[in-house]
């Protein structure tokens, strides 16, 4: 399953036809063998599927002890999936290695579609990194992206959910969360990769993600720009 607003390459704007690379398939053992070296101090940030974490679960049920917390982007809570009418993308690709993960016991920061869907950035921010090295190459590769999205749901601009999960580890203090019981659907036929939360006001709630609700744009764009500029 591919995401087709980053175009045929996956980073169009960009010419990657120089780049050499080999996938060596070794994610899950580099999990377990993280999470014994670090013991209740590894975080694993999940920019994808879930696939890797719930493979290392099944080769080693200790690390479920050993992990301090996972940060997750994905999910659609209260909002459209980016998928189907009500999954995101990287859940809907693997619902049943994303429900083994929500069903652990490891603390887990979901960062959902819906407040990624609050900040979108056009592609002016961009052109603050002019005279930077990275200036061209970023605003050709979000030219491409805006477009895409444009394309794709109708929206000018960028939207960056990867970096809004990994900023989280920068500086949570720009995010509000809620606790939620979340759980998986993995095998419906129109809500596939779904993230259900109990919502019955008289329902016994098993409190299982920490949800992110909202995320300050102001405070995560001025610090995008000030970190790429230092890169």
């Amino acid at each position: 399953v591919t995401a087709n607003c980053h175009g045929e390459s996956g980073l169009d704007g960009l010419d990657m036809s120089t780049v050499q690379y080999e996938l060596d398939g070794l994610a899950p053992e580099k999990i377990v063998e993280a999470a014994h070296a670090h013991e209740g101090q590894l975080t694993v940030l999940t920019l994808g599927p879930l696939s890797n974490v719930a493979r290392a679960l099944q080769l080693d049920p200790t690390v479920e002890s050993k992990i301090k917390q996972i940060v997750i982007m994905g999910g659609a809570i209260n909002v459209p999936g980016n998928q189907n009418r009500v999954a995101e993308f990287n859940i809907f690709v693997d619902p049943h290695a994303a429900d083994m993960v929500f069903q652990s016991s490891i603390p887990k920061v979901l960062v959902p579609l819906d407040p990624c869907n609050d900040i979108l950035i056009p592609i002016e921010e961009f052109d603050r990194l002019k005279g930077h090295r990275l200036h061209e190459n970023m605003h050709s590769l979000m030219q491409h992206f805006i477009s895409g999205i444009k394309d794709e749901i109708g929206v000018k601009g960028a939207l960056v959910y990867d970096a809004l999960a990994a900023y989280y580890l920068i500086n949570p203090d720009a995010y509000t969360l809620e606790p939620m019981d979340v759980v998986v659907e993995a095998e419906g036929m129109h809500t596939r990769g779904m993230t259900v939360t109990e919502q019955r006001g008289n329902a016994k709630r098993n409190n299982n993600v920490q949800v992110v609700t909202s995320i300050n744009k102001d405070m995560f764009i001025e610090d995008m720009i000030r970190l790429l500029k230092e890169l």
